[in-house]
């Protein structure tokens, strides 16, 4: 960064606006920072509190609840098929053979639901994610912020199994709930974030059970299999740098728009109980215009795996 040029030029390549970044931390929010100021009293870590408080991050936690039959269009839902207008089509490409496939789908979040969860997602539409498979990297995201009526029902789609690439097929379809709340990283492995300006936090590294203690307190009322702007658990690097190393800028100002972790209600077995997450710039969300699909691209790393069966994804939008 410092011999080569990393300013990020925007996903449409006509360079960026500002964003106000306070809307993703957990201290801006009274009630999450009051939340926080106190498990950290309970469990005697106020020698860490100022660093602790700087990196807890304002989440949003989903947790499936029970399984979706398709009665309500445009519902926030993991697994299954999607409810897309009618003029967009189900996202598919051609496999080595030539022929056109499925793209797995994973959720659909209805970014209405969740508007007074966080300040920084578009307050109306909803957001559409897919992945090839498993084996490869490549994904879709799609935003839709037009008429809900003007969904075709995921119940009407002619979508079956076969057509769908990857082995798993088609996921059990499930409702879920949403809450906010304060993530904080792992901290076996997070010097990436606290390093420089909290190093008294690399103590945490053998607290574990003290460390794991104050997250599960942190969470809501269920555990946050699934999340929006939360931390990932990597061996290496994070995915924010991941993100700059393919697209460049800083790694502070790029987010995790959807965290998605193994969940045996909807099916979901990424690898050995991994991950898969999506990462976006922050800057994205002061646009006051979304094009409707988002461009498929390759990760950096083309391995697929980054490590404990977690794989990255990453889709810059590309915006008007």
């Amino acid at each position: 960064m410092v011999l080569l040029d990393y300013s990020y030029k925007g996903a449409d390549g006509e360079g960026t606006t500002q964003f106000d970044n306070e809307l993703f931390w957990a201290k801006h929010d009274d009630r999450l920072r009051k939340q926080l100021e106190q498990i950290i009293t309970t469990q005697e870590l106020q020698t860490y509190q100022e660093g602790l408080t700087a990196l807890a991050r304002k989440s949003v936690a989903f947790a499936t609840t029970k399984e979706d039959n398709y009665s309500r269009k445009g519902n926030s839902r993991f697994g299954g098929l999607p409810d897309l207008p009618a003029h967009i089509p189900y996202p598919s490409f051609k496999d080595y053979q030539g022929n056109e496939k499925g793209m797995q789908f994973i959720a659909q979040i209805n970014c209405t639901d969740i508007a007074h969860l966080q300040d920084y997602l578009p307050r109306t539409g909803i957001l559409y994610f897919f992945i090839e498979d498993q084996e490869d990297t490549d994904a879709k995201v799609i935003y839709y912020d037009g008429d809900l009526s003007a969904l075709q029902s995921a119940g009407q789609l002619d979508i079956t199994e076969d057509y769908i690439y990857d082995q798993h097929g088609i996921y059990t379809p499930y409702k879920v709930i949403a809450d906010k709340y304060a993530s904080l990283p792992s901290f076996y492995n997070a010097r990436d974030y606290y390093a420089h300006s909290w190093p008294e936090l690399e103590a945490l590294e053998e607290e574990d059970d003290a460390t794991d203690a104050l997250k599960q307190a942190l969470e809501p009322d269920f555990k946050a299999i699934h999340s929006i702007n939360s931390y990932v658990f990597k061996q290496h690097d994070t995915p924010e740098k991941e993100a700059v190393h393919a697209f460049k800028g800083k790694p502070e100002d790029w987010m995790v728009l959807l965290k998605v972790g193994s969940d045996s209600q909807p099916g979901f077995c990424f690898w050995d109980a991994g991950e898969i997450y999506f990462v976006i710039h922050k800057v994205i969300w002061r646009r006051k215009t979304f094009q409707k699909s988002i461009a498929d691209w390759k990760a950096a790393d083309q391995s697929g795996i980054i490590a404990k069966g977690q794989q990255m994804i990453c889709c810059p939008f590309a915006i008007k």
